[in-house]
């Protein structure tokens, strides 16, 4: 398993191996769904631009794949060789520090940028939103995030993986509110227990233009929330957000949000796959 396929198997999840059999650390990476998917769009003033970020939060890999993983960032005897590159800053010593699992984290993100197989993910995710009727001019991994790791090597306790495509709306004019399209395809696989969708800091949806009208249903303290089942359709959602200082309720880290577009790897195909 080559490191761009560990990318695709990250980034979307292409199920092979039923659950209650997964095991290995390959087996692991190829069937899993995170806790919560998020879309969220927000706005940098600094630099004048929008951009939505697609948020995929705790992959859980569990057991012998946890131990394997973690034996990895320690440069040790990795199942997948090529993942022994990113743990530059390791020591081999059987025992994961912060610095390590994050050094690790960091070339992981940027080495699977290089890949022609991220490239196409990212360009998928160009058709994943649009801001006021445009599409996004770039859309980058920015971020993988590994928490639970710190401590000894050998532990099969679980831990879990966030990851990280941001996408940029260069286009996109200043203005109290913004027109939002968000293609949500059906799919046989499941990416995520619940997908939500939000304003970023100083930004709300405003619940009376959230089309169609059955998904006002899953709107409740400033964002939709529900299944995947539930949001998945073959109408697109589309709502306006508008500028609401005082009650923004997205969560910002480190001044950018974790994000993750669980998009597949072929042309067109989006988070949620067309069933059939």
């Amino acid at each position: 398993m080559k490191a761009a396929a560990f990318g695709l198997a990250l980034v979307v999840g292409l199920a092979a191996v039923p659950a209650a059999e997964a095991q290995t650390l390959e087996e692991q990476f190829q069937d899993f769904h995170f806790k919560y998917f998020r879309l969220v769009f927000s706005w940098d003033e600094s630099r004048n631009l929008a951009y939505v970020y697609a948020v995929g939060e705790g992959l859980e890999i569990r057991g012998e794949g946890a131990r394997d993983l973690r034996e990895c960032m320690d440069g040790g005897d990795c199942p997948i060789p090529e993942l022994r590159s990113a743990a530059s800053a390791s020591n081999e010593d059987g025992e994961l520090s912060r610095d390590e699992v994050d050094s690790f984290a960091f070339n992981l993100a940027v080495g699977l940028r290089v890949y022609q197989d991220m490239k196409v993910i990212q360009q998928n995710v160009k058709g994943l939103v649009k801001v006021d009727d445009k599409v996004p001019g770039s859309a980058i991994l920015t971020d993988v995030r590994i928490h639970g790791a710190v401590g000894d090597v050998a532990s099969v306790e679980p831990l879990s993986i966030d990851a990280v495509i941001t996408a940029t709306f260069g286009t996109v004019k200043a203005a109290s509110t913004h027109k939002v399209w968000v293609q949500r395809t059906e799919s046989n696989l499941t990416v995520a227990d619940e997908i939500i969708v939000e304003g970023g800091k100083n930004w709300r949806i405003v619940e009376s233009s959230i089309q169609p009208a059955s998904v006002q249903s899953f709107y409740s303290d400033g964002r939709l929330q529900g299944s995947q089942g539930a949001f998945e359709s073959r109408d697109p959602l589309t709502f306006t957000l508008e500028y609401h200082k005082e009650t923004s309720t997205a969560t910002i880290v480190g001044g950018s949000l974790l994000a993750l577009a669980a998009v597949g790897a072929g042309a067109g195909v989006y988070l949620w796959r067309r069933k059939g």
